[in-house]
């Protein structure tokens, strides 16, 4: 039976793949169009902003602005919590979806509806048969998936069920679909919080997996975790059929090297690319490019970064946008979300004939305290090349300021740690200079200080969020936090939890 299934799975898979590849951009976006004003009709939204069926694209853009989330938050969401019906949308909200960590620090809560669900529900159908291509074993999506997501209880925002777009997909998504899922939903229902993770870590090890999915930190925690459970050297040894690793939320180049050491050789690694907006993409499958989806229910707008604090920035459409070129991503979908800002920085590597581009940064990744300019993308660039030059291990790093002393302040989590950090952060430093012309202007006009760094304790950011938040792997530290008062309260608590080591520089 394995025989005859393959090849039709992988004949099918080809058929639509072949189909994915001629959709026209500006069509399907434009169909996209018309069916979210057709569901937006009776929305108070709709009514602000004057939407009907017959409205052109540039009437659109003329009278909807871009928006933000605090502008959705203060004006839609929260005046309306306990009724969000014919708010933003006509389509009735069923949930409420929470993302899980931001640079600003707080919690986004987006309304949910049904179809949106199902929309992601084909985007992720739609990424599987592209796996199916680059693995060329059906057997690896036929087996139970492992998905790693949030395990944290589902809360209420008003009368709404609330919690991040996975964890609704596993409690309210369709039976056929969780029946194929690992690990079963009792382990989310049934164990208190603070021993989900640990019964995960065991229960896991037990299972014959062949494809397992997640964020990539988490990832990392998970099978570090398994390694020193079972005392083996990797992954495969526990889970030797392995074929494919599907991971997201975060850049992959700084987990790249510490999962494929984790994992061992052979698996396949292949990206995701969603939130809790919508499902926007997934990875190429001759590249580590992505491609976006312009079929199912999200409406895509780009502005270039350099435009990006204009009062009215030209807005391009997929089918406008230019190589080499970054560009803010905004959205629209079927929650009722216009020209929404995602935050993200993409790049297109190709128009044609297939659309490909990367995210290269966060627009709030910005380490411009001190009018330094520097962006997140160019100290991750600087860390990772030190890091392979001079052999050491880094798992993950916080990067904050410290304002009365006008420093940059590193927390470093490490493996194999740097012999002097004093002497590290010299090179660090000399390295940002060489990159960013505003940051070097500043050094030397002793606007800011060297940089300094200190050793986290090992596992120290997962500690401090099983310890702080009572959550196990599903919220993420960022990088960077927007606010210097945020970055203050962090490190305070770490040292309170004495997760500080004691060498500094």
């Amino acid at each position: 039976m394995q025989r005859l299934l393959n090849p039709a799975m992988l004949l099918y898979a080809r058929q639509q793949q072949k189909r994915f590849d001629q959709i026209d951009l500006y069509q399907s976006q434009m169909q996209v169009f018309g069916q979210l004003l057709q569901w937006s009709l009776g929305s108070r939204f709709a009514r602000d902003h004057d939407l009907h069926r017959q409205m052109s694209w540039s009437d659109f853009q003329a009278q909807v602005p871009l928006r933000d989330y605090d502008d959705y938050r203060l004006n839609y969401l929260e005046p309306n919590l306990q009724n969000l019906d014919r708010i933003l949308t006509n389509l009735p909200v069923c949930w409420i979806g929470k993302t899980s960590g931001t640079s600003a620090g707080r919690e986004k809560q987006i309304p949910i509806t049904a179809l949106f669900m199902e929309q992601n529900r084909q985007a992720s159908q739609l990424q599987a048969l592209f796996n199916l291509l680059a693995v060329k074993d059906a057997r690896a999506l036929l087996k139970p998936i492992f998905w790693l997501t949030d395990m944290s209880d589902i809360e209420c925002s008003g009368p709404y069920p609330m919690a991040t777009t996975a964890r609704l997909m596993r409690s309210f998504g369709p039976p056929a679909l969780n029946r194929r899922l690992l690990p079963r939903t009792h382990l989310f229902e049934h164990q208190p919080p603070s021993e989900r993770f640990e019964q995960l870590i065991r229960q896991a090890c037990d299972w014959d997996v062949w494809f397992v999915a997640g964020v990539s930190p988490w990832l990392l925690t998970l099978f570090k975790r398994m390694i020193e459970f079972k005392q083996v050297e990797n992954i495969q040894a526990i889970w030797p059929h392995l074929k494919l690793v599907g991971h997201a939320g975060v850049c992959f180049d700084w987990y790249a090297d510490s999962m494929r050491h984790l994992v061992g050789p052979g698996p396949i690694f292949r990206e995701s690319y969603a939130g809790t907006e919508g499902y926007y993409g997934f990875q190429a499958l001759c590249s580590t490019a992505l491609r976006l989806i312009p079929h199912l229910g999200l409406l895509y707008e780009c502005i270039k970064v350099e435009d990006y604090q204009q009062t009215h920035p030209r807005r391009y459409g997929l089918w406008e946008v230019e190589t080499e070129q970054t560009y803010v991503l905004y959205v629209s979908n079927s929650c009722g979300l216009w020209s929404y800002e995602v935050g993200d920085l993409i790049c297109f590597e190709q128009t044609r004939p297939t659309l490909l581009c990367r995210v290269v940064g966060r627009v709030q990744a910005k380490f411009d305290f001190l009018g330094d300019k520097l962006l997140l993308r160019e100290i991750e660039t600087v860390l990772q090349a030190l890091q392979k030059e001079h052999n050491l291990k880094i798992n993950d790093y916080h990067v904050g300021i410290d304002m009365p002393a006008r420093q940059m302040h590193l927390l470093l989590d490490c493996e194999q740690a740097p012999a002097s950090l004093l002497g590290f952060m010299q090179v660090f430093d000399q390295r940002l200079q060489a990159c960013n012309d505003q940051y070097r202007r500043n050094r030397q006009g002793a606007v800011n200080q060297q940089p300094r760094a200190e050793l986290v304790a090992a596992g120290g950011f997962q500690l401090w969020l099983e310890q702080t938040r009572q959550t196990h792997l599903q919220t993420k530290i960022p990088h960077l936090f927007s606010e210097p008062s945020l970055f203050s309260e962090f490190y305070q608590s770490l040292v309170d939890l004495d997760l500080i080591l004691p060498e500094r520089c």
